[in-house]
């Protein structure tokens, strides 16, 4: 078990104050290019951490239980989803954070 940090970083509030505005996933690393999904999912295994809840969901959100992405998850997308979004851009982002898939 790690000790509790008592603040959550930078990053990791950044990335929470859009999730809490209610932006989603795309949106999010439409806004912070940087980022990826594993940067989403350690915000919040980080809030987790600072609320004292991180051993609770540890099992809850075992990353083999499925995979990250699902072809599926763009079904129905509008085109506001996309606005502003240099598709090639976009596509080498995702490879990238295929690079560092377990």
């Amino acid at each position: 078990m790690t000790s509790k940090p008592k603040r959550l970083s930078p990053r990791s509030a950044a990335i929470l104050k859009l999730i809490a505005a209610g932006h989603n996933y795309e949106q999010v690393l439409a806004a912070e290019p940087k980022l990826t999904y594993l940067d989403i999912f350690a915000a919040a295994r980080e809030a987790l951490e600072v609320a004292g809840e991180a051993d609770n969901a540890a099992g809850a959100a075992a990353p083999t239980a499925r995979p990250l992405h699902n072809v599926m998850e763009f079904y129905g997308r509008g085109s506001a989803t996309w606005d502003g979004t240099d598709a090639q851009e976009y596509v080498n982002r995702l490879r990238e954070e295929w690079d560092h898939r377990p």
